[in-house]
């Protein structure tokens, strides 16, 4: 793993990480959250990246955290790096900051990354030679820093060529990004696999899909957040009351908005989904 990340504050490029890092966090919780639904484990790395400093005067440090958890409202997970000048955390420590903190998400499958735009800026400031020191530093591959991909090709509906290279296609090729509107328009693979087993196991276990779990959240909620059309519907044709509320009072609706998901946004809305108050 790279240690702290050390950069200009007012760098541009940096700065403009951290925006399409935020933007786009709806497809890093996506993937971890169907990643905790997986038996046998599918990335190879999840983590974010957060400034942390011990007061007004003390310069920040950017640094990394794994073992991530988000329950609609914050994110928690374990400090990947040791400060270097920092007093107030270290290396291990168990740290909660809102999504507006974060300046970069990264998570690797089959040794391929995906997102890393803070990452990206970096190499492209980089010869060949040393990108390839760096990636081999940290053991995936990031591709062309020109083309921050965050998701596998394998989510894209048509792949032509029979010849794998990185990312899933042709042999010394790698396609271009897809755009969130495209992204939007299709579910997590998991949950199309999943859509039918969680309709049988609601019809096992009525209480366990409505019931309110220790992050505080019901499994609406979840879907919401995760962006799943197909898992809010499942759940809702099982008698989910879609304005159902988290511990702390917030409908699947505020979810989906919150997190920038339109077409589950959408479909909540038509079944008849409210904000909390309304």
């Amino acid at each position: 793993m790279a240690k702290v990340t050390l950069h200009k504050d007012d760098d541009p490029a940096i700065e403009a990480a951290a925006k399409r890092a935020r933007a786009t966090f709806r497809y890093f919780w996506r993937e971890l959250s169907w990643e905790y639904r997986r038996i046998v484990p599918g990335l190879d790395l999840a983590v974010f990246k957060v400034a942390f400093t011990d007061d007004e005067e003390t310069p920040a440090e950017v640094m990394w955290v794994n073992e991530v958890d988000f329950d609609g409202y914050a994110l928690q997970g374990r400090l990947l790096n040791q400060p270097n000048w920092l007093k107030s955390v270290k290396e291990g420590d168990r740290v909660k900051v809102p999504v507006k903190a974060i300046t970069d998400w990264l998570y690797a499958m089959e040794g391929v990354a995906y997102g890393g735009f803070s990452v990206h800026a970096i190499r492209k400031k980089m010869g060949k030679k040393e990108r390839q020191q760096h990636d081999d530093a940290w053991g995936f591959n990031f591709g062309n820093p020109d083309k921050v991909h965050l998701v596998p090709a394998s989510f894209r509906q048509k792949t032509e060529s029979k010849k794998k290279g990185l990312f899933g296609f042709g042999k010394g090729t790698e396609p271009e990004p897809l755009a969130d509107e495209v992204l939007q328009s299709s579910d997590h693979p998991m949950a199309v696999n999943m859509a039918e087993s969680l309709k049988e196991f609601a019809a096992k276990r009525p209480d366990a899909i409505s019931e309110v779990g220790d992050n505080g959240l019901t499994m609406l909620h979840q879907m919401a957040l995760a962006g799943s059309p197909i898992g809010i519907k499942a759940l809702l044709e099982c008698g989910v009351d879609v304005n159902a509320k988290s511990k702390k009072g917030h409908t699947g609706l505020d979810f989906a908005k919150s997190l920038g998901w339109k077409r589950a946004y959408a479909l909540l809305a038509k079944q008849g989904g409210k904000h909390a108050g309304k």
